[in-house]
C-alpha cells in the first residue's frame, strides 16, 4: 500500500498544491511559529542550546506523528494509510518549486527577460539566497539559475523525502527528512544567525543553529548521493560519475563561495552535497552549470590551483551552455528519476506481496 499511497500523495499534491511558506498553508505556520518560539527562548548564541532545542523541535512533533500512525494503525490499517497520505501530501512539495520553473521557461520562451529575472528572484528570495546582480542576468544564465535551483529543489522536496520513506516505518521518514532541512535553514540564515539588520556585516555570528545544520548534514548524507547517482542513472551516466567525482568540489565552490560572501556558510547552502549533486546532474544533462568558471579556465590554460603544482593536470569536462530549451531536459531528468524512485517502490511492494 505504500507506492499506491505515495502515487495518490503526488495526484493530490499536483492537483491542490501547497504554497511553499505561511500564507494558507496552516502546517508550515505551526512549524514555523514552534521554530521562532523555541529560538527566542532558547538562543543564547551557543551551539549546546540549539542541539537541545533540536531536540525538542524533532521529538516534540514525530513521536505525535508516529503515535498516531500506530494507533491508526491498530484500529484499522485504511486509517494508517490515510494518515500517511496526510503526512506525504504536506512533505512532498513536487509544486512548491516547479511552479517558479514554469514561470521563468514561459518568460524566457516569450522574450521577457524581465519576466524571468524576477520570477528567478522572487525564487532566490524566498530561499534567503538573493541575487545581487539579478537584473543584469542573460537568458542563458537565469536558465543555468533555474537548473541548478530545480535539481537541488528536486532532491531536497522529493527524491530525498522519497527515501526516507522507503528507509523508516510509517510517515516518520517523510517528516524528519522535511523538519531537519527545515531547521537547518530556518536557524541558520543570515537574520537569525546576526539578529541584526540582514544587510549589516557579520560579526559575531551566533552557534544556536549550528547543530541544526550538523544534523542535516548526517540526514542528507545517503538522500544526495543516492539522489546524485539517480540522476546519473537516467541522464548520460558516465559523464556525470565523471563529474561527481571530478567537479563537485568546483560546483561546491562556485555555488557557495567561500570569499566575497558575507552569508554565514550552513549546511542548508550545504557546499559538499550541493556540489555532488549539481556535478551530477550537469554530467547527467551534459551542461555547464557552474557560473564561475575561473577554476576551469586556469585547468584550461595548464594553470594549477595551490597545492596541486606536484599534481599532473587532469582533462577537463565542460557541457553545453544552458539556453531557454535546456529548461525541458531539467524537466525530463528530474520527471525521470520520480519515475525511477516510483517504479523501485512499485517493485518493492508487489515482492513484499507476493512473499
Amino acid at each position: 500500500m505504500s507506492f499506491l499511497v505515495l502515487i495518490l500523495a503526488f495526484v493530490i499534491e499536483q492537483w491542490h498544491p501547497l504554497r511553499p511558506d505561511s500564507r494558507g498553508n496552516w502546517i508550515y505556520r505551526g512549524v514555523e511559529w514552534l521554530a521562532h518560539w523555541l529560538e527566542e527562548h532558547m538562543d543564547i548564541g551557543l551551539m549546546r542550546h540549539g542541539r537541545v532545542a533540536w531536540w525538542w523541535f524533532m521529538l516534540g512533533i514525530l513521536i505525535p506523528t508516529y503515535s498516531l500512525y500506530l494507533l491508526a494503525e491498530w484500529l484499522w490499517a485504511p486509517l494508517a494509510w490515510a494518515w500517511t497520505l496526510a503526512v506525504l501530501y504536506f512533505t512532498l512539495g513536487f509544486r512548491q518549486f516547479s511552479h517558479r520553473y514554469s514561470a521563468i521557461q514561459t518568460a524566457l520562451t516569450a522574450g521577457d527577460l524581465d519576466t524571468a529575472r524576477q520570477q528567478l528572484q522572487s525564487w532566490l528570495v524566498q530561499l534567503e539566497r538573493p541575487l545581487s546582480d539579478w537584473e543584469m542576468l542573460s537568458a542563458n544564465e537565469i536558465s543555468r539559475h533555474a537548473l541548478r535551483e530545480a535539481l537541488l529543489a528536486s532532491h531536497r522536496h522529493v527524491l530525498g523525502v522519497m527515501l526516507c520513506f522507503l528507509l523508516l516505518p510509517g510517515p516518520i521518514g517523510p517528516v524528519l527528512y522535511r523538519l531537519a532541512e527545515f531547521l537547518a535553514r530556518r536557524w541558520n540564515t543570515r537574520a537569525h544567525m546576526t539578529k541584526l539588520d540582514p544587510h549589516a556585516p557579520l560579526v559575531q555570528p551566533s552557534q544556536f543553529g549550528r547543530f541544526a545544520a550538523h544534523a542535516f548534514e548526517w540526514i542528507d548524507w545517503l538522500p544526495a548521493r543516492s539522489s546524485a547517482f539517480t540522476f546519473a542513472i537516467v541522464g548520460n551516466f558516465e559523464d556525470a560519475l565523471y563529474c561527481w567525482k571530478s567537479q563537485a568540489a568546483r560546483y561546491a565552490e562556485t555555488l557557495f563561495p567561500r570569499s566575497g560572501q558575507v552569508t554565514p556558510p550552513t549546511v542548508y547552502s550545504n557546499a559538499h552535497a550541493g556540489g555532488i549533486l549539481l556535478a551530477a546532474g550537469a554530467g547527467a544533462m551534459g551542461l555547464e552549470l557552474a557560473s564561475d568558471s575561473g577554476q576551469l579556465l586556469k585547468a584550461e590554460a595548464g594553470e594549477t590551483l595551490i597545492g596541486e603544482a606536484d599534481s599532473p593536470p587532469e582533462p577537463v569536462w565542460r557541457g553545453a551552455t544552458p539556453t531557454v530549451y535546456s529548461l525541458r531536459t531539467g524537466v525530463g531528468l528530474v520527471w525521470r528519476a520520480v519515475v525511477m524512485w516510483l517504479c523501485l517502490l512499485g517493485l518493492l511492494s508487489l515482492a513484499h506481496l507476493l512473499s
